[in-house]
């Protein structure tokens, strides 16, 4: 979404790590993704480091930083973001609610914004480019 990506989108993975357990299963990802527009992307995901959660978004017009160590799980804590050293305070909220009540809303027939199946699929397809590195 962040980089303007269409939907058929061939990102390409520079470098990606893996550590997997006895079973198969993915506990530790590293990789390094550009896009066909110049955007760059590091990502790491891991079920066995130590939590963490950062994000930071460099571009041209500006930079942005979630700097309180809540970038994907502000739940029920006052969270900030940082646009250009300013930064914005938001208030607590349980964010799996605001989500599931929105979906079950959209449901219902009301007008209200959900991530776009697109997006989903374009993230699938993302973490496959990661997979068949």
């Amino acid at each position: 979404m962040l980089t303007d990506a269409a939907p058929n989108m061939k990102p390409k993975v520079v470098q990606s790590e893996r550590d997997e357990n006895d079973t198969g299963a993915d506990m530790t990802t590293k990789a390094a993704i550009e896009f066909e527009s110049g955007a760059e992307a590091t990502v790491l995901s891991s079920f066995v480091m130590k939590p963490q959660q950062e994000l930071r978004l460099e571009g041209t017009a500006g930079l942005l930083e979630v700097t309180d160590g809540q970038a994907y799980t502000s739940w029920r804590t006052p969270s900030q973001l940082k646009v250009d050293g300013h930064v914005e305070d938001f208030p607590a909220v349980d964010a799996y609610q605001l989500m599931f009540s929105a979906v079950s809303r959209r449901v219902r027939g009301e007008d209200v914004w959900v991530l776009p199946p697109s997006q989903s699929i374009q993230v699938a397809k993302l973490v496959d480019a990661v997979y068949q590195t």
